[in-house]
C-alpha cells in the first residue's frame, strides 16, 4: 500500500511539473520555428527540459574542438530511468549471450541531429522532439515504457554555430525567399563542417576528430537497436527515409533490411495522413562503413539516414521550383513527425526488434561465419595508429609472442601465400562482438550489387595503414591483448657522436617537426648506411657537429625524441656505405609554410592539411586567403601548399607564384588544384590525358542501348567514386622514402596526368593495373601509365604534384609518410 501511494505522489509531483514545461515556442523569446536557435541557448533548453520533467535525464559526454557542450538526453518513462544502468547491463548480457536471455529490457533507440551544421533544421527539429517526450500524452508514454530514447541534439556544434551566428547576424526583419539575398549565400568553409573542416558523417569509422571519438565511446556503452542520423538536403527535394539504396554491404543482416521497411512503412503511413511527398529506396546506399546509417547496421543496429529539404542554402525560407515556399517550420515538423513515427514503430515492434539484434552477435549463427578466422598485421611504422583505432572501436587486437610459419591470404599480393609470425605482429581474431565491423573495415574488395553508389568503393584498412596483413583460415597462437609499445632509450651523453631514428610512423613526424621547431639541424638518409648501427633509407639523423651552437644538446634532444626508439652512434665510419659525413646524408631545411584558403578551396581537403599540421605534427602554419596571396606575402615563406579547389591564377598570379618558386619555394599541389598549372603548359612541365573521346556515330544497336531513362546508369561507365588503385615506386626518390616498393593509393578523382618528362616521377601506374573498388569501364584505362606523385625543379625551387590526396579525410595514414617526406625532404 505504501508503495503504491508513494508511486500515487510521484505521479502528481511529475504531472504538475509537467503542466509547468514551456514549449520552445514560449520559451526562447526570438521566435523558435522562425528564425535559427543558437546553440548555447539549444543547450539552455535541454537542460530546462532535464530539469522539471521526469522523463528526460541529461548527459555531457564531452566538447566539441571549440570546447561547446556535447550533451545527449536519456527520455523514457520515470521508471526506466530509474533503473537506466540496470537496464544498459542487461542489454549487454543479452549481446554477450547472443540471445535474449532477459526479455526485462527496453529497445535502445539513439536520434542524432545536425551533423552536418548547415543542416540546423536538424537540430531545432531535436528541441522539439524532446519537448514532446518531455511530457508525453498517452501513446508515447507506451512508447517509451518500450523503449529507451537516446537523443543527440547536435553532433557538431561548432559547425552549427558557424551557420547559426552567420545567418542570424545578416539576417533581415523581412524574409527574403529568393535566392538573390545574402542569407541564402553562406561563406566559405560553411557550416557543414567541424571546426577543422572535417565532415562528422563520414567519420565514424575512422573518429580522427574528438566529436567523433567521444561520441563513439558512449555509444559502445549502449549499443543501441536502432539509429536514425537526421540530415537536410537541397530545398527541392521530397523527404527521405529508410529502406535505403542497394548497394548494401555483405554484412548487413537480412533482418536488418527487412526492419528498415517496417519502419519505412510506419513513416510512409504518417506521412500519408499529411499528404506529404516522400522518397525510399533511392540515392542513399549502404556501402561506405563510416556512415551514420552504415555504422550502425554493421553494429547489429537499425542504422537509417532521414533527410528533409534545407540545407544551408535554405535560411528560414526558400522559393521552391514548383512556386511553393519551403518554411523552418516545414522542416521542423517533418523531421518531428518522422521522429516520432519512428519510435513509435520500434516500440510496436520491440520483441521482435530485439531477439534479431541480439542474435547478430551469436557467433554460432552461419551467417557470421567471415571467410577469415582472423587477421595478422605485421609489425610496422603504422601498427600502434592502427591498434589505437581498433581499441577506440572496441575491437580487440591481440600481440603475437613466438615465431611460426603459416599460410593466408596477403592483402599486398591478393592471393594465398606462406608467411612467418614474429614477435612484435598482431592478430585480430574474428570471433568477437564487434566481428561484422572489423569484416567491413579489412574488407578488401566489396562486393556491389550496384555500382551506383555514393560515396568511396575501397577503404581496406591495411592498405590504408600501408601494413603487411594477412587473412588466416586457420589457428594461429597469440598471447594477451596488445599493449603500445614503451620506449626504454639509453641515455644520450655530452659526447655523443650521433643520434638516430626510424622514419614513417605519426610520432616520427612529430619529432622532427619539435626538433625543427626548437632549432635543432636534421638530416636524412638518402641511401642505407651500416655503422655500428644500421640505418635505412628515410632515417633522420641529428649530428652533434651539426648542432654545436646548441645548448643542453644531450638533454634536450632526449626529451624531444621521447616517443620514438633511438639509436646513438659513437663514429662516422662507415662499416659498409659513405661515411656520415658524405653525401649520403641530406640535410632537413625547415619549412615556413603557407596553406592557401577561402573561396574557391575545397573546405574539406584544406581541413585535412590544416589537422594534419596542427593534430599530427603540432606545427606551426600559416593559413591566408588565395585571394590576398601574392609576391610580397610568398616572400615571407618557403613552402605554399594548395588543397584541392578551384584557383584562379589570372591577372599575374601564375607569374607571381612560378618567380617565387624560381627564388626557392617549393609549392605543393594536391588534386584538382593541379589543373591550372597543368593549363600552363610553357610554364610547368605536368600534362593532363584527355578522356577518349567519343564515336563520331553511334549504331542504331548502340542507340538502343543509350535510352534517356537510363542516362543516369549509362553515366557510371564514366564514374568515379572512390577506389584503391595500386602504385609502383621509386623508392630512392625522396617523396617515397619509407614506402617499399608499392604504394595502395585512393584516387577520388576523374583526372589523370602523364609521366614528368623534366621531373621525378615517385609513385606513378604502369599498364597492369591493380583495383580495389569500382571506377567506370570507360575511365579505367586513362589511369594506366599515370603519374601519381611527382615532382620537378624550377630554378632554385620546385613543384611537387600529388594527384590524389594523400590525407584524406585523415585515415590514409601511409599517405601521411607520402605528404611528410614531400614536406621535409624534397629541397
Amino acid at each position: 500500500m505504501l508503495r503504491n501511494f508513494l508511486i500515487l505522489i510521484v505521479g502528481l509531483y511529475a504531472n504538475a511539473l509537467m503542466s509547468q514545461l514551456k514549449s520552445p515556442y514560449e520559451y526562447y523569446n526570438y521566435n523558435y520555428g522562425e528564425n535559427f536557435i543558437y546553440h548555447h541557448d539549444v543547450i539552455d533548453y535541454m537542460n530546462y527540459l532535464a530539469e522539471n520533467s521526469p522523463y528526460i535525464k541529461l548527459e555531457n559526454y564531452g566538447y566539441s574542438e571549440e570546447h561547446r557542450p556535447l550533451v545527449l538526453l536519456y527520455i523514457s518513462t520515470p521508471e526506466n530511468l530509474q533503473k537506466l544502468e540496470e537496464i544498459r547491463t542487461k542489454h549487454f548480457s543479452n549481446i554477450e549471450n547472443g540471445k535474449l536471455a532477459d526479455a526485462d529490457v527496453p529497445a535502445i533507440v539513439w536520434f542524432s541531429f545536425g551533423v552536418h551544421g548547415n543542416e540546423a533544421g536538424a537540430t531545432n527539429s531535436a528541441i522539439e522532439v524532446s519537448y514532446l517526450y518531455a511530457q508525453p500524452d498517452e501513446s508515447r508514454k507506451q512508447d517509451l515504457t518500450n523503449t529507451i530514447l537516446i537523443l543527440d541534439p547536435c553532433l557538431n556544434p561548432d559547425g552549427y554555430s558557424r551557420y547559426v551566428n552567420w545567418t542570424n547576424q545578416v539576417q533581415g526583419e523581412e524574409i527574403h525567399p529568393g535566392l538573390n539575398d545574402i542569407e541564402h549565400q553562406e561563406p566559405w568553409p560553411y557550416g557543414r563542417v567541424n571546426h577543422y573542416l572535417f565532415d562528422l558523417n563520414r567519420d565514424w569509422a575512422w573518429l580522427t576528430q574528438v566529436e567523433s571519438r567521444q561520441r563513439i565511446k558512449v555509444y559502445n556503452q549502449w549499443m543501441p537497436e536502432v539509429h536514425v542520423d537526421f540530415h537536410e538536403m537541397y530545398p527541392n527535394d521530397h523527404y527521405y527515409f529508410a529502406p535505403a539504396a542497394e548497394p548494401y554491404h555483405s554484412v548487413i543482416m537480412d533482418y536488418q533490411r527487412k526492419f528498415q521497411e517496417t519502419i519505412g512503412m510506419g513513416n510512409a503511413e504518417a506521412f500519408d495522413r499529411e499528404g506529404w511527398l516522400y522518397f525510399t529506396r533511392e540515392v542513399f546506399d549502404l556501402l561506405y562503413p563510416s556512415y551514420g546509417d552504415t555504422y550502425p547496421l554493421m553494429n547489429g543496429s537499425i542504422g537509417m539516414t532521414y533527410e528533409k529539404a534545407g540545407h544551408g542554402m535554405s535560411g528560414r525560407a526558400i522559393l521552391l521550383d514548383n512556386k511553393d515556399t519551403l518554411f523552418l517550420k516545414d522542416r521542423i515538423e517533418q523531421h518531428t513527425t518522422a521522429a516520432l513515427a519512428t519510435l513509435h514503430t520500434t516500440a510496436q515492434n520491440s520483441d521482435f526488434l530485439k531477439s534479431q539484434f541480439y542474435r547478430f552477435f551469436d557467433s554460432k549463427q552461419s551467417s557470421d561465419k567471415t571467410i577469415f578466422n582472423g587477421y595478422l598485421i605485421k609489425n610496422g611504422p603504422n601498427l600502434e595508429s592502427l591498434a589505437k583505432l581498433m581499441d577506440l572501436q572496441g575491437i580487440k587486437t591481440y600481440a603475437v609472442n613466438a615465431s611460426e610459419n603459416l599460410s593466408g591470404y596477403s592483402y599486398f599480393n591478393d592471393r594465398n601465400q606462406s608467411f612467418k609470425t614474429e614477435p612484435g605482429d598482431m592478430f585480430i581474431p574474428s570471433g568477437q562482438r564487434k566481428s561484422k565491423l572489423l569484416q567491413a573495415l579489412m574488407d578488401i574488395n566489396p562486393k556491389l550489387s550496384d555500382s551506383l553508389t555514393y560515396d568511396i568503393t575501397a577503404w581496406s584498412l591495411p592498405l590504408a595503414y600501408g601494413l603487411e596483413a594477412y587473412g588466416i583460415a586457420g589457428s594461429l597462437n597469440y598471447g594477451s591483448e596488445w599493449k603500445c609499445q614503451h620506449h626504454e632509450n639509453q641515455s644520450i651523453q655530452e659526447d655523443v657522436y650521433a643520434v638516430t631514428f626510424e622514419w614513417g610512423s605519426e610520432e616520427s613526424y612529430r619529432v622532427l617537426a619539435e626538433l625543427l621547431s626548437q632549432g635543432f639541424q636534421a638530416r636524412y638518409a638518402q641511401k642505407s648506411v651500416k655503422y655500428d648501427v644500421d640505418i635505412d633509407r628515410g632515417d633522420i639523423l641529428i649530428t652533434r657537429w651539426d648542432n654545436r651552437s646548441v645548448e643542453d644538446f644531450a638533454k634536450r634532444l632526449q626529451f624531444i625524441l621521447r616517443d620514438v626508439n633511438y639509436k646513438t652512434l659513437k663514429s662516422g665510419w662507415s662499416n659498409e656505405g659513405k661515411d656520415m659525413g658524405g653525401s649520403a646524408f641530406k640535410l632537413i631545411k625547415k619549412p615556413e609554410v603557407l596553406l592557401a584558403v577561402g573561396d574557391g578551396t575545397s573546405n574539406n581537403e584544406v581541413g585535412q592539411v590544416w589537422y594534419y599540421f596542427e593534430k599530427i605534427l603540432n606545427y606551426e602554419l600559416s593559413r591566408m586567403d588565395f585571394k590576398k596571396i601574392d609576391g610580397t606575402v610568398l616572400a615571407n615563406f618557403n613552402t605554399l601548399i594548395l588543397a584541392e579547389g578551384s584557383y584562379d591564377l589570372s591577372n599575374g598570379k601564375m607569374d607571381e607564384i612560378e618567380k617565387w618558386i624560381s627564388n626557392g619555394g617549393k609549392l605543393i599541389v594536391i588534386g584538382s588544384a593541379i589543373r591550372p598549372f597543368a593549363n600552363a603548359e610553357k610554364i610547368f612541365g605536368i600534362r593532363k590525358k584527355e578522356f577518349p573521346s567519343g564515336k563520331d556515330s553511334v549504331s542504331v544497336k548502340e542507340l538502343e542501348k543509350n535510352r534517356f531513362e537510363d542516362a543516369e546508369r549509362n553515366s557510371i561507365a564514366s564514374s568515379m567514386p572512390g577506389a584503391i588503385i595500386g602504385n609502383v615506386v621509386d623508392n630512392s626518390n625522396p617523396m617515397s622514402l619509407g614506402l617499399g616498393d608499392y604504394y595502395f593509393s585512393l584516387k577520388t578523382d576523374k583526372d589523370s596526368y602523364k609521366f614528368l618528362n623534366e621531373g621525378w616521377n615517385a609513385i606513378y601506374t604502369n599498364e597492369n593495373l591493380n583495383v580495389k573498388g569500382f571506377i567506370g569501364s570507360k575511365l579505367l584505362p586513362t589511369f594506366k601509365n599515370s603519374l601519381t606523385y611527382g615532382f620537378q625543379n624550377k630554378g632554385n625551387g620546385s613543384v611537387i604534384y600529388m594527384v590524389d590526396n594523400p590525407l584524406y579525410r585523415g585515415f590514409w595514414k601511409q599517405g601521411e609518410l607520402i605528404f611528410s617526406n614531400s614536406l621535409f625532404f624534397v629541397q
